[in-house]
C-alpha cells in the first residue's frame, strides 16, 4: 500500500473461514438397522467415516457423492455411533443410533421363547409322567370287575340310569300307576329287584333266605302304595350290602359266585329300563337325567 508521503506498507491480511452449504446435514431413519442415509444439500465427493462411541473406525465410505448418499450398517455394533466427513475444507459429525434389525430381534426374541417354551414343556411332560405313575391304576381283577359292575347298576350314572336313579322323585302314588294291567308298576318293579337281590345275598352269606314258594307273581304283587318308602329304603340298601360283600369277600368266594353276581346286574339293569319306559309313558320323567 503507497501511501501519501510515498512510504510503502504492507496492510495485515485477514483470513476468514467461510462455512460451506456442506454443513447442512440430515441422517436418517434413527435408529438406523440396515441403511443409513445421508442427506445433504451439495453432490459433491466427500469421504466419510463411521466411529462407535469408543473412537473406534467401524465403517468407511470414500470419495461419495450425490446429495444423498446411502451407507450400510447392518453388520456395525449396535448402539451410538458417529458419522464424520474426513475431507475437505468443512468438518461435521452427526451422531446416530445403530439398532439391531427387527427381523433379527425377532429372531431372538422368537429363540428365546422357543427355548423357554421347550423347557416348560419338558417339565410338563415330566409332571404328568411322574402324576401318571403315581396314578397309574392296577390291573383289572375279578373283584374290581364285579364291583363296577354292581355300583354302575346301583347310583353311578355311565352307560345308562342306575336303579336308585331311576326311583328318585317318584311319590307313592306315582308307584303305583301302571300302563295296563298286564304292565308292571314302577313300585312292582322296585319291590322285585329288591326281593332277588336280598334272596342271593342271604344265600353269598349262609342265611337262610326270605320264605319263598317259587311262585314269581308274589315278588311284584307284595308291593303296596303303604310300602313304598321302605321299598326304596330296602333296595338301596341291598345294592350297597352287596357292594360291601364282593369287597370284603375272599377270592375263592367269588370265583364260585361271579356269574350269579353278573346275572344280578344283568337282572337290575333289565328291570331298571323298565321302570324309566313306565315313567316315560307316565310323563313323569326328567329326559336331562338320561334316557332321552
Amino acid at each position: 500500500m503507497v501511501d501519501s508521503d510515498s512510504r510503502i506498507e504492507y496492510s495485515v491480511i485477514r483470513t476468514f473461514e467461510v462455512a460451506s452449504a456442506d454443513i447442512s446435514i440430515q441422517l436418517f431413519p434413527h435408529p438406523a438397522t440396515g441403511i443409513l442415509h445421508i442427506a445433504r444439500n451439495t453432490i459433491g465427493p466427500i469421504d466419510i467415516r463411521i466411529v462407535d462411541a469408543e473412537r473406534r473406525i467401524v465403517g468407511r465410505l470414500n470419495n461419495a457423492s450425490g446429495s444423498r448418499i446411502d451407507i450400510g450398517v447392518s453388520r456395525l455394533p449396535k448402539g451410538t455411533c458417529f458419522a464424520e466427513r474426513v475431507s475437505g475444507q468443512s468438518k461435521f459429525i452427526r451422531t446416530f443410533i445403530k439398532n439391531r434389525p427387527f427381523f433379527t430381534t425377532k429372531l431372538l426374541f422368537m429363540s428365546k421363547l422357543t427355548v423357554i417354551l421347550a423347557a416348560g414343556l419338558f417339565f410338563l411332560s415330566m409332571s404328568l409322567t411322574a402324576q401318571q405313575a403315581s396314578e397309574k391304576k392296577p390291573a383289572p381283577t375279578l373283584r374290581s370287575i364285579l364291583l363296577q359292575q354292581f355300583r354302575t347298576t346301583d347310583d353311578q350314572a355311565e352307560w345308562f340310569v342306575p336303579v336308585m336313579k331311576s326311583v328318585e322323585g317318584i311319590t307313592a302314588q306315582q308307584a303305583m300307576w301302571k300302563p295296563n294291567d298286564s304292565s308292571h308298576s314302577i313300585g312292582q318293579l322296585a319291590y322285585h329287584i329288591w326281593f332277588w337281590n336280598k334272596q342271593s345275598l342271604d344265600k353269598f352269606y349262609g342265611r337262610t333266605p326270605d320264605k319263598f314258594d317259587g311262585n314269581n307273581d308274589e315278588t311284584f304283587n307284595d308291593f303296596t302304595e303303604a310300602s313304598w318308602a321302605s321299598t326304596v329304603q330296602k333296595l338301596g340298601q341291598v345294592m350297597k350290602d352287596w357292594e360291601k360283600a364282593i369287597q370284603e369277600s375272599d377270592e375263592a368266594k367269588l370265583q364260585s359266585w361271579y356269574g350269579t353276581i353278573a346275572h344280578i346286574n344283568t337282572h337290575t339293569a333289565y328291570h331298571t329300563g323298565q321302570i324309566l319306559y313306565v315313567r316315560k309313558l307316565a310323563g313323569n320323567w326328567d329326559a336331562s337325567k338320561g334316557v332321552h
